[in-house]
């Protein structure tokens, strides 16, 4: 974020991406409608359909919105995981 700043951009944008990732699914074989993918990949287990689901882009722009430096990410991240325990 700070080199965003450095930039000139007051603010900046990371939208959402499209999840579950349809494409991650279809490369992996999964074939048919939209719907027809998303059954096969929950019969299966699920594992797939989850991991392809993944939102780990949010903890990138949750960071980013509070932190500008790196001490302020450390520092945010240490009383997170405090929170959490």
């Amino acid at each position: 974020m700070h080199f965003v700043r450095e930039l000139g951009a007051l603010q900046a944008i990371l939208p959402p991406q499209d999840r579950p990732s349809l494409a991650t699914l279809h490369r992996l074989g999964f074939r048919g409608s939209d719907e027809e993918v998303l059954r096969a990949a929950a019969r299966e287990g699920g594992l797939l359909l989850r991991l392809s689901s993944s939102a780990s882009s949010m903890w990138t722009a949750n960071a980013a919105t509070v932190a500008k430096t790196f001490p302020a990410f450390r520092a945010l991240w240490q009383q997170m995981l405090g929170q959490a325990l």
